[in-house]
């Protein structure tokens, strides 16, 4: 599946994405991610970014650009380093980007002890809203 598939799946259930930021959010957030973790956003989350500003589908939160749930103040709270927080479980599971493009699913304490990887944050957004391996 797709990021298009993947939001309209998500929007056609009882839980409801965020509407998009604008365009300038977008471009401000990648060049804030671009400066601060050494990485460019991968575009398959920009895409999603174009379509959704994330919320919450089931147990799974992802965050966005704008100030409901921003990534960049999450990374803040929980002082992340180098390691952009994407979303979480709301409980001990994070969702991370890493500079090689892979998604990842990770210890919130330790953002190295990964629980489950994926080759784009694509597979992590299947995963988490259709439970495809």
């Amino acid at each position: 599946m797709n990021v298009d598939a993947l939001v309209e799946f998500w929007s056609s259930t009882g839980y409801r994405p965020r509407p998009a930021r604008t365009r300038q959010e977008l471009e401000s957030f990648a060049a804030a991610v671009r400066s601060r973790f050494g990485l460019e956003v991968p575009d398959d989350y920009r895409r999603f970014l174009t379509l959704t500003d994330g919320g919450q589908y089931d147990h799974a939160w992802f965050h966005g650009v704008g100030p409901e749930d921003s990534v960049l103040d999450r990374c803040d709270d929980l002082r992340t380093g180098r390691v952009p927080v994407i979303g979480g479980s709301g409980n001990v599971d994070a969702y991370v980007l890493r500079p090689d493009g892979r998604a990842e699913v990770v210890n919130l304490w330790d953002l190295d002890e990964v629980s489950e990887s994926f080759p784009s944050f694509t597979g992590l957004l299947e995963r988490q809203l259709i439970g495809a391996p």
